[in-house]
């Protein structure tokens, strides 16, 4: 979380008026990083945020892609997916079943975030934005996304299983969300360092 966020001190005003919401997303990203710390720390059962956070995941991730994206993001199959996730998620958390198992809902919005990571690789051989992918901010972002949903979807799919070794779960977590913030701060300089 640390690189972003010296990416968006860094290059704040030129980030904001590019793409409002990568810098929104790290905000975000801090601040439940944060929280979680703080929490955990105190010993405090966190599963009860276990719907509300992955939401709140879903919706930055995918302002943050709409706004990288030459193509419409919101297409008819993305939005009645979104839709059902949304649905899903509120009955899960009008339910109130999470202090006793972990939420499922992750699970489906991680096979969401796939399936929108792969629509938006597609989205970038329709729309050629340069020969030179390594210069396209979309495809770090993406990339970053892809690599952490596709990693975090057995991870949380398992989760009620794996509650004796949570720990252990999270260790696991850990590489993934080093890579995606890693790959978001590379996204970051790459949208800075390309020319409108």
């Amino acid at each position: 979380m640390v690189i972003p966020l010296a990416v968006v001190l860094f290059y704040r005003g030129d980030l904001w008026r590019r793409n409002k919401f990568l810098v929104l997303l790290t905000g975000y990203a801090l601040g439940c990083e944060l929280l979680f710390y703080g929490l955990a720390s105190c010993q405090v059962n966190t599963l009860g945020l276990g719907s509300l956070v992955p939401l709140l995941d879903f919706i930055c991730c995918m302002l943050a892609l709409a706004g990288l994206m030459k193509g419409p993001l919101w297409t008819r199959p993305v939005l009645v997916l979104s839709v059902g996730y949304f649905i899903c998620a509120a009955v899960e958390c009008s339910l109130y079943q999470l202090e006793r198992s972990y939420p499922v809902t992750d699970t489906y919005g991680n096979l969401l975030r796939i399936g929108i990571c792969l629509y938006a690789f597609y989205d970038l051989t329709e729309h050629p934005q340069g020969a030179d992918l390594t210069r396209v901010p979309l495809f770090y972002f993406n990339t970053g996304l892809l690599v952490y949903s596709s990693g975090t979807l057995f991870l949380f799919a398992m989760m009620n299983q794996l509650m004796h070794v949570f720990a252990l779960s999270w260790l696991l977590h850990a590489p993934l969300s080093i890579f995606f913030y890693s790959m978001l701060a590379k996204s970051m300089v790459c949208l800075v360092q390309t020319k409108s």
